[in-house]
């Protein structure tokens, strides 16, 4: 997949393509419902499909103490896209300027003079040009004017549940890690870099790795069941979040336990992905108690584990 930073690059790169816009902050599976629906029409038109997005959320710019916190890094974001199946990705910064373009400049300047859409998939709340004044059914009024197709995909919905990234950041926060995973149609994820920890596991006999994650949004403190991916190899695992109240600990960490794993690894690069949660972060009477309760965590995982919940 060919990634294009902003439409001015992505000029004449691409014959008529079939373009399905908006942020996908999640990729989740309202987002890959959209693009089902663009892909397939790429394929019947044999043309390219590539999915228009922004960078930073326009949130961040327009409201800026409105922002959320992504779901997914930029790299996640790209890594997600590109499995499924688009031929390219254009990145276009979203600043001050970019927002003052009124509905009718943006649909004519960039989708059809720059990008040269053939067709566009968006989603039913989709909104654009300035103050967010564009609407679908404006969208659809352009692109009759200017002969481009314009599909506007209805709410998808998961067992009468809104599948929407908000919806997800909620669940999320709050711990409800199946729920949020089954509105993603995947585990959540962190990723980042292993790093040097304080050797407090590796002291009490439980060793684990430290991710500095490179996420903006995090489950609440507590203790999950996960999955940790080094190297494209996944590992069986327990992780903490939380600032480690037992041993006075005052920053925020994330420790992750990997099961029946005996290797020294060095600083790389881990994602972890959330199965699970186990219960809150607790403070123990002594490193013993502590000890005792990580145990059982384990146990329990491994249980999780067994009944197949991979």
């Amino acid at each position: 997949m060919k990634i294009f930073a902003g439409s001015k690059a992505a000029a004449g790169h691409l014959r008529k393509p079939c373009l399905t816009l908006g942020v996908f902050d999640g990729v989740h599976r309202g987002h890959r419902h959209i693009f089902q629906k663009c892909l397939r029409q790429a394929r019947r038109l044999k043309q390219p499909a590539a999915v228009y997005t922004f960078d930073p959320h326009p949130v961040s710019v327009l409201t800026p103490t409105a922002r959320p916190p992504l779901i997914t890094t930029a790299a996640q974001k790209e890594a997600l896209i590109h499995q499924c199946g688009f031929q390219a990705m254009i990145v276009e910064r979203f600043n001050k300027r970019f927002s003052q373009l009124t509905p009718e400049t943006f649909f004519k300047k960039i989708l059809v003079d720059r990008l040269q859409a053939a067709a566009i998939y968006v989603g039913y709340d989709f909104t654009f040009g300035v103050h967010r004044s564009g609407t679908t059914e404006q969208l659809k009024r352009l692109g009759e004017e200017q002969n481009v197709e314009v599909h506007v995909v209805e709410a998808f919905l998961l067992d009468e549940c809104l599948v929407s990234s908000s919806e997800i950041r909620k669940k999320i926060q709050k711990g409800e890690i199946e729920p949020a995973n089954q509105l993603l149609g995947r585990p959540y994820a962190l990723e980042g870099k292993i790093v040097q920890g304080e050797g407090v596991g590796t002291e009490i006999g439980i060793p684990t790795l430290n991710l500095k994650s490179d996420n903006e949004l995090f489950p609440p403190p507590g203790v999950y069941v996960t999955h940790a991916l080094l190297k494209g190899k996944r590992y069986r695992s327990v992780t903490n979040i939380g600032t480690r109240p037992t041993f006075q600990g005052k920053k925020m960490t994330v420790e992750s336990h990997l099961l029946r794993f005996r290797q020294q690894v060095t600083p790389q690069k881990m994602q972890l992905e959330f199965l699970d949660r186990l219960r809150d972060e607790t403070r123990f009477a002594d490193a013993g108690a502590l000890v005792h309760q990580i145990h059982q965590d384990i146990k329990q995982a491994e249980l999780f584990f067994r009944k197949g919940v991979e």
